[in-house]
Parts: C-alpha cells; structure tokens; sequence
C-alpha cells in the first residue's frame, strides 16, 4: 500500500502577501491514524546560474529573515499567470541589468518538502547584453562575480549557504558540463 496522507479540513492560519500558513487535519492512510500537518505556501520561483569569462554572479542582499546579507544566485517569485522561464528571464533584468539572450532549463526542485509547497525552477545562462537594474523599491542588491576557486574559498568560509545556488551548480555540472561524457 502506498503511503499517503489525505486532506480531511484545509485550515488556512495565515494569508500573506507572499505566502499562506496551514495547519490541515490529515488522515496517514497507512495506519489510518489522523493528525496535524502545518506547511506554507509560498509563490514559486525562479533562479538563474549566470556564468561569463569562468565566473557566476552572484547578487548580495540583505536577509531578514536570516538577519544577514548573503551571496545567492539571481531569483524571485513566478507571478500569477506567469511561466517559470519568463520570470527567471525577468528577475533576471530586475535584478541585474542583465538581458538573456538564451536561458536553458536545468530542472526544478523543492527547498524544503518537509514544510513548504515551494517549486524552484532553474536556469542557466552564459548569453546575454547589458542593461540596467530595476529593483525593487526596497531592493538593494550588488553584483558579484566569483571565479570557482573564489567559490569554493567563500563556501569554506561560510559565506555561500544559499541552497538556489548549490542545486544550480550541481545541475550545470550534470547536464552541461558532462553533456555528451556519457
């Protein structure tokens, strides 16, 4: 029997901006036992690996909810209506200034399953023009370009810990960087 857990009551806690707070009745049908399952909803998003001349852009921003400014790749939530590949190309432009010229699609992946609904989809491009941010108006990123020995000296050091950038990479390396080695 697979193991599933079906909604009994949809209980919304909190309605938010950018994402919604459950606490759902459930019943585990593999012991028939009924419990509490809370997760949130947040929008989905979209991220960029942007690589040039041997390096990946990273923006740097302030976290609240980490408290901190951190090093990620460039990434935001896909709007109503909209498809993942036309908001990774527009968070991008927002962002950054960049304007990709060709993104492909490397995969999509949940950053935390255990409580979030959240899908990331990922992109890679090393094939754009430049033209100017268009933040938000309480954005205030800068652009870093890294080489990957930078990379992996930031990363021991503790200052790369955002998981958007590290699925990316791995995705990179798995379908373009191996492309054809199989």
């Amino acid at each position: 029997m697979e193991n599933k857990e079906i909604t009994i009551k949809e209980n919304i806690v909190y309605n938010g901006k950018i994402l919604d707070l459950y606490s759902d009745d459930v019943l585990v049908t593999f012991n028939n036992h009924k419990t509490k399952r809370e997760y949130i909803k947040p929008h989905n998003a979209s991220c960029i690996l942007v690589i040039k001349d041997n390096k990946i852009l990273f923006v740097k921003q302030y976290r609240y909810a980490v408290k901190s400014s951190i090093l990620e790749i460039p990434a935001g939530k896909i709007d109503a209506g909209e498809d993942p590949k036309s908001a990774a190309i527009r968070e991008l432009h927002e962002e950054t200034g960049l304007v990709s010229k060709n993104m492909t699609f490397l995969g999509s992946f949940y950053p935390s399953a255990g409580n979030s609904s959240e899908e990331i989809f990922v992109y890679f491009t090393d094939s754009f023009d430049l033209d100017k941010q268009n933040l938000d108006e309480n954005e205030n990123i800068s652009l870093i370009y890294l080489s990957f020995d930078e990379i992996n000296e930031y990363y021991k050091k503790g200052l790369i810990k955002d998981s958007k950038f590290l699925v990316a990479l791995s995705l990179y390396k798995l379908y373009i960087v191996n492309k054809g080695k199989n």
